[in-house]
């Protein structure tokens, strides 16, 4: 029972992990499009983790 449910919590840190980093990655790009509004930066891609 351990081994599985230390497998589900690491399941669900690693989730949320990679939800932290995709904001943060989301905020800094927010960042850099305020400082330099290049036309190449226009194309805005599509977030492809939708679980959080």
């Amino acid at each position: 029972m351990k081994i599985i449910l230390f497998h589900e919590f690491y399941c669900i840190l690693w989730k949320v992990n990679v939800c932290l980093v995709y904001e943060v990655l989301q905020f800094i790009q927010k960042i850099q499009f305020i400082f330099r509004r290049d036309k190449h930066d226009g194309t805005k891609r599509k977030a492809y983790i939708r679980d959080c």
